[in-house]
């Protein structure tokens, strides 16, 4: 079958590419920074999407792959298109001076290794005199730019910390250098050491001192003097499986939602193809960039200035995502698949993962005549990726609601990165966050590019200007209590800015496609905070670099070249690459026009001491909010919210011992039986009104395949008696789950005391071994220590045949009631877990 066009390219793919390219260069030995899926050419792909929902079959645009890379040990770099079907390179060019590729993993490791093999860097370490706990860490950085000679040959800045090495996960920036090295990757050479200022001025020590030892900070739990014992598990469960799908092809359905799921080395997550209940919302949705430059005015910080996606790859550095850590509940992973420096391809394992989550209430209403109240939860679809960008992680995610609205959400956490200050002082450029550490102010200034396509991929979008303006005092108005909305539509290309004091917003529309309640065109709306554009002086390099950090919102019209709002080569870039500059060259109307927005948002971190020494997760994010689109609240038809389905519970006040964290959970016998009392106590539940009924029936089938639900014949009626067998059943089900975990966990322990067990045996009874009572330990003999772990392990055998008698009893129940639901309902129902 052929590969789809907006498919991400397939391993097969990445090898071919890699080969026909190593053949225009024979005898070269090639080092490859990306081969990714070249965007196909938009107008044939839009006509093959709408002949695809169609049910139309019409011929796919050409795939295409595009290659970067260079000669290696020279500074000779290369693009290339691939032409797939054909099996020809189709253009090779060679970059201009000052163009360089972008970092990859294995180079970082690589300069890491060269530098500290350096006879200066160990000179300078030497005089560090350090204690024999401590070893130097180096921490590679794009070297950036300033307009100087050096930013031409591509460079890094290495800057150098200190960590515990008795400590494996040792945090090296709460212990900063005052020194670092520049270097130069493809000579593999040292440049020189270049000293830093520790005040509050330019001022530079003649010679590296020796280091004045300084507490650490560590993040990890076990570094914690003692971690919180209160908190009970709290557990996502979905007894029938999630409301989504996830087709091989990697299109994503839910709640009317459909959308095609990318993934690639630079952009990470890319969204094709939007739909909601059919009809077309966005051709194309990704991160464009993100800088994240530094207020430190000193050198080397006044370089300091990360492109996280042009230097290194929102898909290079993608986490492999753990089930019930990054993501809860019942989880969909998708693989990303990037290349090596050899042109191999390497799958990103568990790149992005998919789920639902609860997010309060949708919409509620109480009619105080009737006392009815009406209330409906916000379910909502994520896919999510995380970045571990060096020191940042940046938790990334598409949330689409039963509402036709889409959230991008970022979420910053990670470590600050850090530089030395002499004690005792503090700078208005930046926070002491821990003694002798400085944490400098900085941006992280993140570009969405949005492709709209509001209800038509063959219509023109138009964006407006919206804005509140207060009316005149006059014969309509004599109260002054009026105001109206002036909208203003944009004509040309250009940058556009927030105003939160007139409640400005931008509004793309649809002007050919009319709303039939209103007449109004069918919209969406860009809603996201109004963060202050990019610090850096106008003049200065970083404004030239970051061509898109100095408005909130940019429009062009469609470009196929123009995906990065920085430019496509960000490593020491100097400018004149970006999105003003391609709108200074083109000057293009935009009215009824093809046109892409970019969105600037961000955080303005001023670090403070919470922040250190891992930073809690700040939140910003944008929001695609639909406008007289709908004839309706679109989650009008979202079942209401029942106590049946959602399973709630009144606090007790029951204190049964439950293990802190996500690996035990201790369930008691006393507390099944106290559970049951209370439920024989609980008035009857009402019977289900039939609409819900029919919720609760199509959720139990959800399960079930299309043939056997076209063979479970009528659906029958769910009476109050069966819903309460069905309610048992999950808690039943719920609590077998919970004590298999627990039992697990003790047969592990029990493992380990006889473990302990056989070694004490080895020991003479008369030697004296550490033996943990509560937080202390004591010296205690051997056969006293062996007696003890006899009595502890008989303890636990005690324990788990109480939980298997508890497992055994719920088991015969769940059985029980198997019998009377398949009976009633048949292959209606499914309850096979």
């Amino acid at each position: 079958m052929a590969v789809h066009p907006l498919a991400d390219l397939t391993a097969e793919e990445v090898v071919q590419a890699a080969n026909l390219i190593r053949a225009q260069h024979p005898g070269a030995q090639l080092a490859f920074k990306a081969i990714t899926l070249e965007e196909p050419d938009k107008a044939l792909t839009l006509q093959y999407l709408e002949a695809e929902h169609a049910g139309r079959s019409v011929l796919p645009p050409k795939r295409i792959a595009f290659a970067a890379y260079y000669i290696r040990k020279t500074t000779d770099f290369f693009t290339a298109l691939v032409h797939l079907e054909a099996g020809e390179v189709a253009v090779t060019k060679q970059t201009g001076a000052g163009e360089h590729g972008n970092v990859d993993f294995a180079e970082v490791l690589e300069v890491e290794k060269a530098t500290m093999a350096c006879a200066e860097v160990q000179a300078e370490i030497a005089r560090l005199q350090l204690p024999e706990n401590l070893e130097v860490v180096p921490e590679p950085w794009g070297f950036g730019s300033d307009g100087g000679e050096d930013d031409m040959t591509r460079l890094f800045q290495v800057y150098m910390f200190l960590r515990d090495k008795t400590v494996p996960d040792s945090n090296h920036y709460a212990r900063p250098l005052a020194f670092s090295a520049i270097f130069d990757p493809t000579a593999m050479r040292l440049v020189r050491i270049q000293r830093i200022a520790t005040g509050a001025d330019h001022t530079i020590a003649a010679e590296t001192a020796p280091y004045k030892v300084k507490p650490g900070s560590d993040y990890v739990p076990a570094a914690q003097p003692q971690l919180r014992t209160d908190l009970k598990p709290l557990q996502v469960v979905q007894p029938c499986g999630p409301s989504f799908d996830v087709s091989a092809d990697r299109i994503v359905r839910w709640q009317k939602w459909e959308m095609r799921v990318g993934f690639n080395y630079r952009e990470g997550v890319v969204l094709r193809d939007v739909r909601y209940d059919g009809r077309p919302l966005f051709y194309r949705i990704s991160l464009s960039e993100m800088c994240v430059p530094y207020g430190d005015p000193r050198s080397p910080y006044h370089r300091k200035m990360a492109f996280d996606l042009g230097d290194v790859g929102a898909g290079m550095v993608a986490n492999n995502l753990r089930l019930g850590c990054d993501c809860l509940g019942s989880i969909a992973y998708l693989d990303g698949l990037v290349c090596d420096r050899d042109g191999q391809p390497v799958v990103m394992p568990n790149a992005v993962c998919i789920h639902e989550q609860d997010n309060g209430i949708g919409w509620k209403h109480t009619n105080y005549r009737t006392n009815n109240a009406f209330v409906v939860r916000n379910r909502e679809l994520v896919v999510q990726t995380i970045l571990t960008v060096s020191n940042y992680e940046y938790i990334l995610a598409f949330i689409f609601n039963q509402a036709g609205e889409i959230e991008y959400q970022v979420r910053a956490t990670g470590m600050l990165s850090t530089t030395a200050i002499d004690e005792g002082l503090n700078v208005d450029f930046g926070t002491v966050v821990h003694p002798g550490v400085l944490a400098s102010f900085h941006q992280h200034i993140l570009s969405l590019r949005i492709d709209p396509a509001i209800g038509s991929y063959t219509d023109g979008n138009t964006v407006v200007q919206q804005e509140a303006q207060q009316m005149p005092m006059d014969a309509f108005n004599p109260y002054g209590n009026g105001y109206r909305a002036v909208k203003t539509e944009i004509a040309q290309e250009g940058g556009h800015d927030l105003d939160w004091t007139k409640s400005r917003a931008f509004v793309v529309k649809n002007p050919h496609i009319a709303n039939p309640v209103n007449g109004l065109p069918i919209s969406y709306k860009l809603e996201f905070p109004p963060v202050p554009t990019l610090m850096s002086h106008p003049e200065s390099y970083n404004a030239k670099r970051a061509e898109f950090a100095d408005h909130h919102l940019y429009l062009t019209k469609y470009r196929p070249d123009e995906l990065y709002s920085g430019g496509k080569f960000t490593n020491q870039s100097r400018g004149h690459n970006g999105i003003k500059s391609w709108i200074e060259k083109n000057h293009a109307t935009i009215i009824d026009e093809d046109v892409v927005v970019w969105v600037q948002f961000g955080l303005n971190h001023f670090p403070r001491i919470e922040d250190f020494p891992v930073m809690p997760v700040e939140k910003v994010s944008v929001v695609l909010r639909p406008v007289n689109f709908f004839t309706k609240n679109p989650a009008l038809d979202v079942p209401p919210s029942s106590q049946a389905t959602n399973q709630s519970v009144l606090v007790s006040g029951d204190k049964t011992d439950c293990a802190s964290g996500c690996a035990k959970l201790r369930t008691t016998v006393t507390k099944l039986r106290s559970e049951e009392r209370q439920e024989a106590r609980s008035p009857p539940q009402q019977l289900l009104p039939t609409g819900q009924q029919k919720e609760v029936a199509d959720m139990q089938r959800r399960m079930l395949s299309k043939e056997e639900e076209e063979a479970a014949g009528p659906e029958v009626e769910v009476r109050r008696e069966d819903q309460e067998k069905i309610n048992r059943f999950s808690r039943l089900h719920q609590r077998e789950l919970n004590l298999e975990e627990e039992l697990k966990a003790k047969n592990k322990e029990k493992e380990e005391l006889d473990d302990i067990t056989m070694e004490l045996e080895l020991i003479d009874e008369d030697d004296k071994v550490p033996y943990k009572i509560g937080d202390a330990f004591f010296q205690v003999r051997a056969n006293q220590a062996q007696e003890m772990v006899g009595i502890a392990a008989a303890k636990m055998e005690e324990s788990m045949g109480e939980l298997e008698d508890s497992l055994g009893s719920i088991r015969e129940e769940m059985t029980r009631l198997k019998v009377d639901l398949y009976a009633r309902f048949g292959r209606s129902i499914n309850l096979e877990t």
